[in-house]
């Protein structure tokens, strides 16, 4: 009958890591609400700003912005992110993305020069004038006593920023959707993981019947 209680306990710790794997996520990013994006028009292109709050840390905001190749797993219009080299204190990354909503669909290009600031800022500026005349912009990670504040800021002109009000619909559904994705992935990253105790089988308490 002893042979009972190691299986018991076998068990009871399976059941515990079943409930810390399947315990909810935590709550998603909500446009509107937790995420606020402006955009300003003009005839050659737009300026665009986003911004929302994260309970994550500062290093694991900026670990989150940095895993350049990891994007596509969380940014649904991401295709591709390749750090191509880094040379001379930058990072030149090449990313493929699709851009706007039902017929109104753009592939954009880019080949981006990036500079770090850890943990603070990245900017940014596309060197190979595929789908914008000019773009360049900039991620800013600013620490708060709950977490981070988290600013996204773009400027294009030319190409797909061609200044109609279309160009710009589309510029900021892309960037809702694009902040949308990196809001989720901090929360989930700022969620601790914790895996609960296994019960302990108690002195005395009925064993269940041995199969063997």
């Amino acid at each position: 009958m002893e042979s009972g209680r190691p299986r018991a306990l076998a068990i009871a710790q399976a059941a515990a890591l079943f409930a810390a794997f399947s315990s909810p996520s935590p709550a998603a990013c909500s446009i509107g609400q937790d995420i606020r994006v402006s955009i300003q028009r003009g005839k050659e292109g737009f300026i665009l700003e986003g911004r929302f709050t994260s309970p994550a840390t500062p290093e694991q905001a900026w670990r989150v912005l940095t895993d350049y190749e990891a994007i596509p797993s969380f940014i649904r219009s991401m295709s591709a992110s390749r750090v191509l080299k880094r040379s001379d204190g930058f990072i030149y990354l090449f990313q493929k993305s699709r851009a706007g909503f039902f017929l109104f669909r753009h592939t954009i290009s880019l080949l981006l020069k990036v500079k770090e600031t850890a943990p603070k800022q990245i900017g940014f500026s596309d060197v190979s004038g595929k789908s914008f005349k000019s773009y360049q912009g900039s991620w800013e990670i600013a620490p708060l006593a709950d977490g981070v504040g988290v600013v996204y800021r773009v400027r294009a002109e030319g190409g797909l920023a061609d200044g109609d009000w279309l160009s710009g619909l589309v510029a900021k559904w892309t960037a809702e959707s694009l902040l949308e994705g990196v809001c989720n992935e901090m929360r989930l990253k700022a969620t601790p993981f914790v895996i609960p105790a296994a019960p302990s089988a108690r002195r005395g308490a009925a064993s269940p019947p041995s199969l063997e």
